[in-house]
């Protein structure tokens, strides 16, 4: 089942890459429908192209100033600027869009990601039990010292990382 929450905490530039994303893929499917093969449409494809391009070619302009060399950034603006050159502006807007998807793909992927570290960051118990000279104290985790004994008791979450000093421990690691 797919689920669409995280789109509600996307930056704004983000939502823009959908909606530009979701405008070349339809410039692509008119075309190859012949819907734009009327004459008054025919500027359309054109301007889908250096829109699809500009922020392709802008970026490479930077990482060019940048001496950044070797990117995709800088390979899609040459393909870009080959088919702008030549009037292949199916191709233009193929590329374009091709690159708009990756960038969504990656803005998305970061979203995921985030929250699922946020989610793994709130089982991380807050305080740990150490054992100074016999007696076992409650500490937060910022008090917690290199060299300390810690008390983990059966059903506890292990709140550091360590080795078993006494006993026997099996501990399920998966998150």
């Amino acid at each position: 089942r797919a689920t669409f929450t995280h789109l509600k905490n996307l930056e704004p530039a983000a939502l823009f890459e959908i909606l530009f994303s979701l405008c070349l893929l339809g410039v692509l499917a008119l075309m190859y429908l012949g819907v734009l093969a009327r004459p008054e449409l025919t500027l359309v494809i054109p301007i889908a192209a250096w829109a699809g391009a500009a922020p392709v070619l802008y970026g490479a302009v930077r990482q060019l100033m940048a001496r950044e060399w070797a990117s995709m950034e800088m390979l899609a603006s040459i393909a870009l600027g080959f088919s702008l050159y030549s009037n292949e502006w199916a191709s233009a807007v193929f590329i374009a869009l091709m690159l708009s998807g990756s960038r969504l793909l990656s803005v998305l992927t970061e979203a995921r990601a985030r929250k699922s570290i946020e989610s793994l960051l709130k089982l991380r118990p807050d305080t740990a039990k150490v054992d100074r000279e016999g007696r076992i104290e409650l500490v937060p985790l910022e008090a917690v010292r290199v060299g300390d004994t810690i008390v983990v008791d059966a059903g506890d979450r292990v709140p550091v990382d360590g080795m078993v000093l006494i006993g026997d421990a099996a501990l399920d690691e998966s998150s």
